[in-house]
């Protein structure tokens, strides 16, 4: 796959993984956030310069990735021990009213057959309340096109969160480095933007 890569591989930036010459590790902010982030991702994401939940690791201070491996036991685990974890999923529910915000959101990242997957393997998650974003905005500038009506990159699924968990104000930075991270990656590639992208 085009977007699969070796991290050290010569001519890309080691921590963003853009082409050098498009880097956008200056532009990276640093968000505090009184929820705190677990990212579990499919082995394949893990490697791959067009995932964006390395942004959101880079980015959120509170964000923590991990890798689904063949054995799921020690992810099990670690999900066991947080408390006051929710799931973010898109086949949840919305978020009930007068309930407490969570401490923890689980995020998956893989594309929806993985995490459908996934999902049946993390059994820890299945007494979590597992949550739904209200649908999305505008489409908006993406390297890959979501397979479900409401799916999202990994580090868009956050930022809206953060928007509805702490503000707008709290989550733009993250969708402003989304952008920028398509941007910067598509032109990387030799695409052309619009004015108006």
């Amino acid at each position: 796959m085009r977007s699969r890569i070796n991290p050290g591989l010569a001519g890309r930036c080691p921590r963003c993984w853009i082409r050098t010459t498009h880097c956008i590790c200056a532009e990276v902010p640093r968000v505090h956030t009184r929820t705190r982030f677990l990212v579990v991702r499919h082995p394949w994401e893990t490697r791959k310069t067009t995932g964006t939940a390395r942004m959101a690791e880079l980015a959120l201070v509170g964000c923590q990735c991990v890798e689904l491996g063949a054995d799921p036991s020690s992810t099990n685990r670690l999900l066991e021990g947080l408390e006051g974890a929710w799931l973010l999923y898109p086949d949840g529910a919305p978020a009930p009213e007068g309930v407490p915000p969570p401490e923890w959101l689980v995020v998956l990242d893989g594309t929806w057959a993985q995490t459908r997957r996934m999902l049946r393997r993390l059994t820890s998650l299945r007494a979590r309340p597992c949550w739904a974003l209200p649908s999305g905005p505008t489409p908006i500038l993406r390297l890959r096109s979501p397979h479900h009506p409401d799916g999202r990159s990994t580090l868009e699924a956050i930022a809206d969160a953060v928007a509805l968990l702490e503000g707008t104000s709290v989550a733009e930075p993250l969708r402003t480095l989304h952008r920028r991270f398509v941007e910067q990656v598509l032109q990387a590639r030799g695409k052309r933007l619009t004015p108006d992208r």
